[in-house]
């Protein structure tokens, strides 16, 4: 009989470890999320960051996470990346504040014209600073975990007609604008903002319907360059990215992880490696433009053109006053951290 029960014994010893067995090796298979993006898979952007960051989660992960991107709009279209990671759709995505106006109206104070931005990473860097701080901020991206942000570098002035050293070379220049309240800064300004797709652009300059374009450094393989000759180096207005992800999704994910990503591609790592991307084109869009002339607005100068757009941010501010956001000390803490990021000589930018 006795051997009868250790008999019993051992086999429930055997079933349970087998059982473990079962659920460590489970748990020890990865986890793949899908990744929706909007960029087509031979952009700068693709290459640069979606297959970076991927690699480097699942190197830091040591092959627990994998990240499968689908780019193009693949998995939806742009403006409904929000809800395709809200509903498991998507398990993770990229998308532009822009494409979904008045959604996110804190994050998207930062594409006011004419802040004192330096650079896209420093944008990124004010975007997670600013998140950190404002419950209010975090509520735009409920429903979802946020990951980390992403920025555009600066619009600047670019045409074929003339240099634009001040109000009076810029007064009557059309320009290809996206979004309204850059347009209505443009406006303001002078200028006279059309509004047309990118792939138009070369057509619409040989035929005249505009001279120019306000873009950032990378776009330049997007734009005819041999038929532009002129740029101010000018900031005019940023777009903003949010990356997030499906909380079922990245709750598959152990803790550890969680925190690895998060240390090291999430939060203001993953924030200033996505607006790397649009710093990192500098230098090869000089290259594409070396034959361009290249001028910067004068002290004096930049002064009368925010003067000129101020009222665009007080009319911002009030709106979103008005929908009960703390936006006027929102705004001031923005100003105070661009501006401190623009006055170091090094930025804490550009991690990798």
């Amino acid at each position: 009989m006795e051997t009868i029960h250790r008999s019993k014994l051992f086999i429930s010893i055997l079933t349970i470890t087998a059982v473990l067995i079962g659920i460590s090796t489970a748990s020890a298979k990865p986890i793949t999320l899908k990744y929706a993006t909007m960029n087509a898979p031979t952009s700068w952007h693709h290459t640069e960051f979606y297959v970076k960051w991927a690699e480097k989660v699942e190197k830091i992960t040591e092959g627990r996470v994998k990240i499968k991107i689908f780019p193009a709009q693949t998995l939806g279209k742009a403006p409904s990346f929000f809800d395709l990671v809200k509903t498991g759709v998507a398990d993770m995505a990229l998308g532009v504040t822009a494409y979904n106006n008045g959604q996110f109206p804190l994050t998207e104070m930062i594409s006011l014209p004419l802040l004192p931005l330096p650079n896209a990473s420093a944008a990124a860097a004010t975007l997670w600073e600013l998140y950190e701080k404002y419950p209010e901020m975090q509520k735009e991206y409920e429903g979802t975990t946020l990951l980390h942000f992403g920025n555009t570098s600066p619009a600047m002035v670019i045409n074929n007609k003339k240099p634009v050293h001040n109000l009076d070379d810029l007064k009557g220049i059309q320009l290809r604008v996206a979004g309204t309240r850059a347009a209505d800064a443009m406006t303001r300004l002078g200028a006279v903002p059309v509004s047309i797709s990118i792939s138009e652009l070369y057509v619409a300059i040989e035929k005249g319907v505009v001279d120019g374009v306000t873009t950032v450094w990378e776009a330049f393989s997007q734009i005819p360059v041999e038929k532009l000759q002129y740029i101010t180096e000018v900031p005019l207005y940023t777009n903003q990215f949010w990356i997030a992800a499906n909380t079922n999704s990245w709750n598959k994910i152990s803790k550890e992880d969680q925190e690895l990503i998060m240390a090291k591609c999430g939060g203001m790592a993953g924030s200033l490696m996505e607006a790397n991307v649009f710093d990192s084109a500098e230098g090869p869009a000089r290259e594409l433009a070396k034959d361009w002339t290249y001028d910067k607005l004068d002290p004096a100068e930049l002064a009368k053109w925010k003067a000129l757009t101020q009222p665009i941010h007080e009319e911002y501010i009030a709106e979103l006053e008005k929908r009960g956001l703390p936006a006027r000390a929102f705004y001031n803490d923005m100003i105070e951290i661009l501006t401190r990021y623009e006055q170091v000589a090094t930025y804490p930018l550009r991690q990798q």
